[in-house]
């Protein structure tokens, strides 16, 4: 007597293989949505440094950096004086990519207050 697989058992691995896709593949989406997310709030942070770093140096603010060019969800606003301290920070709307109402959310939640300073000046995001 051979022993094997029958059809019926087969067809039973692929049912649970195929009901386990259809949960895990909508949490594995979720998740790097949030790790994108994660990523965009870090050069956010990130950017605001480089531009206080700027400030700090040469008395002028400066959104060249790789972490500020990488920028998805928002944009920055340096105004027509980029030696004055002060700028701001827009979300994009409508967002641009999926994640950034993830981004918007977090960062709300993070930063309660919107008034920020370096150099004695005001940052307004």
């Amino acid at each position: 007597m051979k022993k094997a697989f029958t059809m019926i058992e087969l067809i039973f691995v692929i049912v649970i293989i195929g009901i386990l896709a259809v949960i895990a593949i909508p949490k594995l989406s979720a998740t790097r949505d949030d790790a994108k997310a994660v990523t965009e709030l870090a050069n956010i942070k990130t950017c605001i440094n480089d531009i206080a770093d700027s400030y700090i140096a040469v008395g002028e603010e400066s959104n060249s950096s790789s972490s500020c060019k990488s920028l998805e969800c928002i944009t920055i606003d340096l105004g027509s004086n980029t030696k004055d301290g002060n700028f701001s920070i827009n979300f994009i709307n409508p967002y641009p990519k999926p994640f950034c109402q993830r981004v918007k959310e977090i960062y709300d939640k993070k930063n309660p207050s919107t008034n920020f300073s370096f150099g004695g000046s005001k940052i307004k995001f």
